[in-house]
């Protein structure tokens, strides 16, 4: 995907850092969800950052409407 041809994508969001967004949801597909993160507090023994990460990965490509897969991606 290119992503200088995207709509109005801000320069720190590069191909690789898509990328890795990506990679972070294929490593966790179950995301903190809001409910979750109105309960959880950052030091809780049981917070994860991997869902955290995973969750802020998805919210990024959601608003941009970039693809969470590159198999939704259409535009390589």
């Amino acid at each position: 995907m290119d992503s200088g041809t995207s709509k109005s994508l801000p320069d720190w969001i590069t191909d690789e850092k898509i990328q890795k967004m990506r990679q972070r949801l294929k490593e966790c597909p179950n995301p903190y969800t809001d409910e979750e993160m109105r309960e959880l507090e950052l030091d809780d023994p049981n917070f994860s950052w991997i869902r955290f990460n995973a969750r802020t990965a998805k919210k990024i490509l959601t608003e941009y409407g970039i693809p969470l897969t590159d198999e939704e991606d259409t535009t390589e």
